[in-house]
Order: structure tokens, then C-alpha cells, then sequence
């Protein structure tokens, strides 16, 4: 019987960063967008976040503010998914993750190493700097 109650708690436990941090507020800051010439664009969560595109090597990358390079991998969670960024949290404008973070119901989240998870507004912004490395 204690099994079968243990089991039935384990399958109501949240199994992915999205669903932990769902009753998590948004971050309260918003995105600013900036095309700051004709290769870079990027869009900026007050001081938490940057998310940047390259659109001569159609490469995006996602930066978390203070952090350190050997705080390891960023894990991106989003209704559809969970990601995890490697080669220092570049990405193709191409590559699922930003159709993931693009198209996130109104949230999506990002922790990296020890950090606690940050739960990032999705908005324009974003999808704009997507857009921006894509064409």
C-alpha cells in the first residue's frame, strides 16, 4: 500500500525545470530590443540576461549576467521542452532551442550551474532577435 501511495506521489512531481519552477513569478524586468549594426542585434532583461545574434555566423547566444565561464551548461525550459546549451551557450538561429524560446506560452526558464532558475518573460524581443539571425 506505502508503495503504491509513493508512486502516486512521484508521478505528480513536476519532471522538467518548466513545470518546477511553474508557480515561480516571471522575472519583473522586461526585454529591450537593439539592432546594433548590420550583423548584431541582441535583446536585454534588465541586468539578468542577454540574448544575442550574430547574423554573420546566424549564431545566437544566451548570456546570464555575472556569470563565470566554468559555471557550466545553461538548461533552457519551455512548455514544449527542456534544452541543454553547450558550446558556451551558442546556438544556430536554426537549432530547436530557439523555436523553443520563441514560441513558449508567455515564460520560459534558464538556470545555469548552482544558480537558482530564472523564470524570463517571453516577448517580441526575443523572437525578434531570432527573426533578425534568420534572414
Amino acid at each position: 500500500m506505502s508503495l503504491a501511495i509513493a508512486l502516486l506521489i512521484a508521478a505528480q512531481q513536476p519532471t522538467n525545470l518548466y513545470d518546477m519552477t511553474r508557480a515561480q513569478p516571471v522575472v519583473a524586468a522586461r526585454w529591450d530590443y537593439e539592432r546594433i549594426d548590420a550583423v548584431e542585434s541582441r535583446a536585454t532583461l534588465g541586468s539578468l540576461a542577454v540574448l544575442h545574434c550574430n547574423r554573420t555566423t546566424r549564431m545566437m547566444t544566451l548570456e546570464l549576467t555575472g556569470l563565470l565561464a566554468d559555471e557550466g551548461m545553461s538548461i533552457v525550459g519551455t512548455s514544449e521542452g527542456m534544452v541543454t546549451l553547450e558550446d558556451g551557450n551558442r546556438f544556430s538561429a536554426w537549432s530547436p532551442v530557439a523555436d523553443l524560446i520563441a514560441f513558449s506560452r508567455g515564460r520560459f526558464v534558464v538556470t545555469q550551474g548552482a544558480r537558482a532558475p530564472i523564470v524570463m518573460p517571453s516577448r517580441p524581443e526575443v523572437a525578434r532577435v531570432i527573426e533578425d539571425c534568420r534572414v
